[in-house]
């Protein structure tokens, strides 16, 4: 017992941190986004991600190491996280941060839809509430008929779409493939994608700029194994809450950073979705324990 609960502890302070590395990354993304092409800063954020995890790759194996079982899934994947993270860097700079945090909560509610309608998991009544009541806390943030849905909330959600076909994607090619070798795909096709566009929408970053980059891969490639080191220790009913604190940090370092201050539509959003993916969680492992 005491063994699981340090193990769980483990877990917990390896998600916060990489909950904030989440945060940090999009306030580095944010700067960015708002300088140079989208189509740039994903190719050079993957180039630096890519050339930051090689060590660890292939370490003690060589290539058979990161030979993956699942090549035209995990390129698909890819395909997916590219787009989604192009467009992504290109809403950063237009979209509050807490806004964008709020929305992004919705990735989660997305992929439950998926894993029903794709995966073949269980279509029950109080899973489709659960979703409903996530949306309509989306709802609350968008305010639509209240105001105008700008083209970059619009991009978000469709992000976060994005964001969830890829991680239906995950769940299928982590049955087969570590995730080492996962996150070694993931970096080189990502950035074998983005290089046409990159090339087609050049800009030469400045010396602070090439900094900001290859602080922006160096922490998402520590983000990925942080994330990564908190699921192997922790039950997911443990650690999915922690991520909520994504939000909080957003209000802060938005307020710190940018100078702004989080609306009550998008607090009260953002507990609203935060709420219905908690209460799946919890009635997941209910259901999960057996009688």
């Amino acid at each position: 017992m005491t063994e699981k609960r340090n193990r769980n502890l483990a877990g917990i302070l390896l998600a916060v941190v990489s909950s904030i590395l989440v945060i940090l990354l999009g306030i580095v993304g944010k700067k960015l986004g708002g300088e140079l092409s989208p189509f740039v800063v994903v190719f050079l954020y993957s180039l630096f991600s890519f050339v930051t995890f090689l060590p660890a790759a292939f370490r003690g194996g060589g290539l058979r190491r990161v030979s993956s079982r699942m090549p035209v899934l995990q390129a698909l994947r890819a395909g997916l996280f590219a787009a989604a993270l192009i467009v992504w860097f290109w809403a950063l700079p237009k979209v509050p941060f807490a806004d964008l945090t709020a929305i992004g909560y919705a990735s989660s509610l997305f992929t439950l839809v998926g894993a029903i309608l794709f995966l073949g998991e269980a279509s029950v009544l109080w899973r489709w509430s659960a979703l409903c009541v996530g949306f309509a806390g989306m709802l609350v943030v968008l305010k639509p008929g209240f105001q105008e849905i700008s083209a970059p909330m619009l991009a978000i959600i469709l992000v976060s779409a994005g964001m969830a076909a890829a991680r239906l994607c995950n769940k299928i090619v982590t049955r087969v493939d570590s995730p080492v070798v996962l996150v070694f795909w993931h970096n080189s096709l990502t950035m074998l994608y983005t290089m046409p566009t990159a090339w087609l929408f050049w800009e030469t970053p400045s010396l602070e700029q090439w900094l900001w980059l290859a602080a922006l891969g160096l922490i998402g490639t520590v983000q990925q194994l942080f994330s990564a080191w908190s699921i192997k220790f922790a039950d997911f009913g443990v650690i999915e809450p922690v991520n909520f604190l994504k939000l909080v940090w957003a209000a802060i370092l938005g307020f710190v950073f940018f100078a702004e201050v989080p609306t009550i539509s998008t607090i009260l959003g953002g507990i609203i979705i935060i709420g219905a993916v908690i209460y799946i969680a919890q009635r997941e492992r209910r259901e999960a324990k057996p009688l």
